[in-house]
């Protein structure tokens, strides 16, 4: 039984990917982007969790966060449909699936890092009508470049890469814990006045980083401290 896999677009559609008969028609993913969704900006193709405790969490550009049951997922039918409706510039930056209890880590251009914890009267999960709750304040210029679930008792660390190729680490444990609206706290200091940070991941295993210029580099997860 092949998996379902949810497809997340940048204007706040979701739908399901359309690959029951892929096996005898083989072809581009396009192929079977479920109706409505052809022309969109995809941000995200993710497996749907077996769990029915998961939830869908959707962060916007502006520091929004709504949370969406899997049953309202699998309810729908063979076109997209929209999830979230979102003011004019403002996209869907992020999409992650999460469960009660898990930790929801955001990161910014600027290295700021926002650690809430995910329930139902923090960020609780809402319908397909309703509206995200504001859990960022975006300082002006500043850009969201991650957002990442943390695993109840989840080890391992969070490592942020800059655009002149600063890597540095930080315990997933040590992290401090934030409410809404907090600032949070500077995960690393950019020395160079053009450097920010672009993406963030956990480290728990191998990844592989590509460069503007096609260069690329294996990240171990035996690695330690910070690489310049």
């Amino acid at each position: 039984k092949k998996p379902k896999i949810l497809i997340v677009t940048n204007n706040g559609k979701i739908g399901l990917l359309q690959w029951e008969f892929s096996g005898k028609n083989p072809g581009n993913i396009k192929n079977f982007l479920p109706s409505g969704i052809e022309l969109e900006n995809i941000i995200a193709i993710m497996k749907l969790p077996s769990e029915k405790e998961s939830s869908l969490g959707l962060l916007t550009s502006d520091g929004k966060f709504k949370r969406l049951a899997i049953e309202e997922i699998l309810e729908i039918s063979n076109r997209a449909t929209t999830v979230l409706k979102l003011k004019n510039n403002v996209t869907i930056q992020s999409a992650l699936f999460c469960k009660d209890n898990d930790r929801l880590v955001i990161i910014t251009d600027i290295g700021r890092i926002l650690n809430i914890g995910i329930n139902n009267e923090t960020l609780p999960i809402m319908g397909k009508l309703a509206k995200g709750s504001a859990i960022m304040n975006i300082f002006p210029e500043e850009i969201i470049v991650k957002a990442l679930c943390i695993k109840e008792k989840e080890e391992g660390k969070l490592s942020l890469i800059t655009k002149k190729g600063k890597i540095i680490e930080h315990k997933i444990s040590s992290i401090k814990s934030h409410s809404k609206g907090d600032l949070g706290v500077i995960g690393i200091k950019l020395n160079h006045n053009k450097d920010e940070v672009l993406s963030a991941y956990k480290k728990n295993k191998d990844v592989i980083v590509i460069s503007s210029m096609n260069k690329v580099a294996q990240l171990s997860q035996y690695d330690k401290n910070i690489y310049d």
